[in-house]
């Protein structure tokens, strides 16, 4: 049996209140992690969960009981713990926006563990910041963007590699994946685990003894096998993993590697066509044939910022696609970008501006993507809304736009959130509206398919039953709103 890492025994938490009363977030918890394990943690929001995790991690004190790590009970009255212990345990957070400094950028922010524990020079925090980012999936020209250029996904997945940066025991991961579409949840999950799965499997798959895979490998028999059996706890444990890496990373390349290797990472990344993200981009085609805005709303994750991309990916010629955000969502930061995709001077005036790209698009067959677009404010959203009239003169059609967010987009466009709105499109009309809940087995088998080839049917009706599920559902919508 593989080393317990860390024990909770009786663990209790309570919060006294105003009233005298007293709040038993955590009342009596045990249990044991091990090395090598993922343990989830799973319950009702407010069970306890979180406060678990930060009592921990030294962010709470405990009310009573034991948290076992290194042969010291860490959260004892008094202890204070190693700086070895601090980076050893490490947590991502529920919210990723409030977890990275929104005055840094991203490898400024990376660096702060690495300035803690490790003592690197500028260039080898460089160059690890850029490891850790191509861990995670993301380009290491990220490093130099701000949180708020980067979706919710992408700070989660940034969040994750900050994490990993010190090479930690444990990891903690409080709701990691609420914010993120169901590709990169699947990414995320299995970057914490990928690289021993891929030892394991290339063991299996040749046929290979861990004494006879070392000097392949370029790794000690010994060591490798207490990295195979995760328990090896030496410092130069990032050299041991950089080299497994670089092996896989040159298979790959070679087309030798086993797909067993990675069931949930390679294939769910790019556009999966599920019912709800062919739904979506369908929408999307009707608005370019048919002119009008589109909305297109629903919970993170479902796949419409998907479809837009694949979209755009098949038409780049005919597809303006932007992303909105708080800073870029008034009328003139919008017209600025769109202008720009256009190759449009960019110092003019505002209504000339929105001139121009008027006569750019009118009578072509371009279409207007805009995501996030819930940022969009008042003035944004009436100066675009006339672009989709007629011509009064000539009747031809005007410009295919689709707006792309959350159900805030949804309401603002039917005047539900401020009396502006109300007042400014009393006079829209809703042409469809479609809601669901459902999602199809088959959908599963799509973001999946490794299940469905190793034949694992109940893992599949699992899924699909917790899909189907008020924990597990999502919510979206499209409608054409038109004049």
């Amino acid at each position: 049996m593989s080393e317990v890492i860390l024990e909770i025994k009786d663990l209790k938490k309570y919060f006294p209140l105003a009233n005298g009363k007293t709040v038993k977030a955590v009342d009596g918890v045990s249990m044991k992690m091990y090395k090598g394990e993922t343990l989830g943690l799973v319950g009702e929001s407010g069970c306890g969960k979180s406060t678990i995790a930060y009592t921990v991690v030294g962010m709470y004190g405990a009310t009573s009981g034991q948290v076992i790590y290194d042969n010291m009970d860490i959260v004892k009255k008094g202890y204070r713990r190693t700086l070895k212990q601090k980076g050893d345990i490490q947590i991502v957070f529920q919210d990723p926006g409030s977890s990275l400094n929104s005055r840094r950028t991203i490898e400024k922010s990376m660096e702060v563990p690495l300035d803690i524990h490790d003592k690197m020079s500028k260039e080898e925090k460089e160059k690890r910041v850029e490891e850790l980012l191509e861990m995670v999936g993301l380009p290491k020209d990220y490093k130099n963007k701000m949180p708020r250029n980067i979706g919710g996904g992408e700070r989660q997945l940034v969040s994750v590699a900050r994490a990993l940066a010190t090479n930690p025991e444990l990891i903690i991961l409080d709701e990691p994946t609420s914010a993120l579409d169901v590709s990169v949840q699947a990414k995320v999950i299995s970057t914490l685990i990928e690289l021993q799965k891929k030892l394991e499997d290339y063991l299996e798959a040749e046929g290979l003894s861990q004494a006879k895979a070392a000097p392949i490998l370029g790794i000690s028999a010994a060591v490798l096998s207490q990295y195979a059996e995760r328990c090896y706890d030496k410092e130069d444990i990032g050299e041991v993993e950089k080299k497994l890496e670089e092996f896989f990373r040159i298979k790959e390349e070679q087309g030798r590697n086993n797909r067993k290797a990675e069931p949930f990472r390679a294939s769910l990344q790019g556009y999966i066509p599920t019912s709800i993200s062919e739904a979506a981009y369908k929408l999307i085609r009707y608005c370019q044939l048919e002119k009008g805005i589109v909305v297109i709303d629903g919970d993170a994750g479902i796949g419409k910022t998907k479809a837009a991309a694949k979209f755009l990916q098949d038409n780049p010629s005919t597809t303006v696609y932007l992303k909105a955000a708080p800073s870029t969502g008034t009328l003139r930061s919008l017209l600025k970008m769109i202008g720009r995709a256009l190759k449009l001077p960019e110092n003019q005036r505002t209504e000339d501006l929105s001139l121009a790209i008027q006569d750019k698009l009118k009578e072509t067959d371009k279409i207007i993507i805009i995501d996030e677009a819930q940022n969009l404010k008042f003035m944004a959203l009436e100066e675009i809304r006339g672009w989709v009239d007629e011509d009064p003169l000539t009747g031809k059609p005007g410009i295919g736009i689709v707006l792309i967010g959350n159900v805030e987009v949804y309401n603002k466009m039917l005047g539900r959130q401020e009396a502006i709105f109300s007042q400014q499109f009393n006079r829209t009309r809703l042409h469809g509206r479609y809601r669901t809940t459902d999602i199809k087995r088959e959908d599963v088998v799509k973001l999946l398919p490794a299940l469905e080839e190793r034949r694992m049917t109940k893992e599949i009706d699992y899924l699909h039953s917790i899909s189907r599920s008020k924990w597990g559902s999502v919510e979206w919508s499209m409608c054409s709103v038109t004049r």
